[in-house]
C-alpha cells in the first residue's frame, strides 16, 4: 500500500505505508485517474487501511477478487 499526496491526493506510488495481507478486506473509495498500474482497470487505485493501521493506496491490479467497486473518493 502507497501513500497519499498531501497536495494533491494522488498515490505515491514509490512510497510504502503497509501491507494488506487479510482477508476479506474492504475499501473506502476509489480513484480512476491516478498513476498507471494496468489491468482492466489501468488507473485504479483503491483507498484502505493497511494490516499495519496505516491508510493508503493499494493499486486495483493488487485486488485478486474484485466484486463491486467501492465509491469515487
Amino acid at each position: 500500500m502507497y501513500e497519499s499526496s498531501e497536495t494533491n491526493g494522488y498515490p505515491h506510488a514509490d512510497v510504502g505505508v503497509g501491507y494488506l495481507y487479510s482477508a476479506p478486506s474492504w475499501f473506502r473509495c476509489r480513484r480512476d485517474d491516478g498513476p498507471y498500474v494496468g489491468g482492466p482497470h489501468p488507473n485504479r487505485w483503491v483507498f484502505t487501511e493497511a494490516d499495519s493501521g496505516e491508510w493508503g493506496y493499494m493499486k486495483d491490479t493488487s485486488d485478486s477478487s474484485e466484486t463491486d467497486p467501492p465509491p469515487v473518493c
